[in-house]
């Protein structure tokens, strides 16, 4: 979302810089708000109809399936180096945080995906743990990781975490949201 800028009483452009970080956080503070819980009235007993009808278990299974394709195909692109597999998963609007800083596709494209790529095909992490959340055409992946191995003559022992934002984009799932976070 692009900031709407507003006007200061001495005539420059205040408040951008704000909008524009609280735009970065907006799709990710709503897709977990909507994971979380669902208030709408009557909310619990349409959920239960819908668990109650063998199709929507189905449907449910299905777009859990797709949601762990497109999981599982950037993770693999990732360590195998395949950086157009990379970006075939990634929305065209997703945001990446990493390294205390957000950027958009082409900004990860043109910047750090191909450090991330030599990292990951040198050090491969081991899942430690890993859940999924579907709500509608909207899922959350998290896993946390372990890598253990040498890195540009440097010994790695480190633990991190992976949140990924799926959005059901013209029938087809996305990622729009990652989140890494590491540490010794």
């Amino acid at each position: 979302m692009p900031p709407v800028p507003s006007k200061s009483s001495s005539g420059g452009v205040k408040g951008t810089r704000l909008l524009s970080v609280l735009g970065r956080f907006a799709l990710p503070a709503l897709a977990l708000a909507t994971l979380a819980c669902d208030v709408r009235p009557g909310a619990d007993q349409a959920r239960n109809a819908a668990a109650a009808d063998g199709s929507s278990v189905e449907a449910r299974r299905a777009d859990s399936a797709s949601v762990a394709t497109v999981v599982e195909a950037f993770k693999g692109a990732l360590q195998s180096g395949d950086s157009l597999g990379v970006l075939a998963q990634l929305s065209d609007s997703v945001v990446v945080y990493e390294g205390g800083r957000s950027e958009s596709k082409d900004a990860y494209r043109s910047g750090h995906l191909a450090a991330d790529m030599s990292y990951l095909q040198a050090v491969p992490p081991e899942v430690v743990s890993e859940s999924l959340v579907l709500r509608g055409d909207i899922a959350l992946h998290t896993s946390e990781f372990r890598s253990v191995g040498t890195f540009r003559d440097r010994a790695i022992d480190r633990r991190g975490a992976e949140t990924l934002v799926l959005v059901r984009e013209d029938d087809v799932w996305r990622i729009r949201h990652i989140h890494w976070s590491s540490g010794g």
